[in-house]
């Protein structure tokens, strides 16, 4: 199986859909107002959650994305619902969030399981 790294795709994902977030209720931004995102610690958490949440649903329609955002896995890039998002079938109960307030990122450190193996 090539998902070896899972951990660091997930985080990817999550960080990516939270400048995706920031484009959606933002617009474009220039550099100086990507320091002020308007999305505190509880914000970006939230969004993590909600994103964890949608990938275990198997929904990716749940998410606010902003046009074009892009996922991708193992290097490629797949249409957001393919891929690590059909096979999970839940996260374990370790999760440790990265939260970045002033770039307004988040990273999230989990373990997924297809079946009951680990990925």
């Amino acid at each position: 199986m090539i998902r070896k790294l899972l951990t660091t795709v997930i985080a990817f994902l999550i960080l990516n859909c939270g400048y995706a977030l920031r484009a959606t209720t933002s617009g474009v931004q220039s550099s100086a107002s990507l320091q002020n995102t308007g999305c505190d610690r509880a914000c970006l958490q939230g969004f993590v959650t909600q994103y964890i949440e949608a990938m275990l649903a198997h929904r990716p329609e749940l998410l606010p994305l902003a046009p074009g955002a892009r996922f991708t896995e193992d290097c490629n890039e797949l249409k957001l619902g393919e891929g690590l998002w059909k096979g999970i079938s839940r996260f374990r109960d370790y999760r440790r969030d990265i939260i970045d307030v002033r770039q307004g990122g988040a990273v999230s450190d989990l373990v997924a399981e297809e079946g009951s193996e680990p990925v």
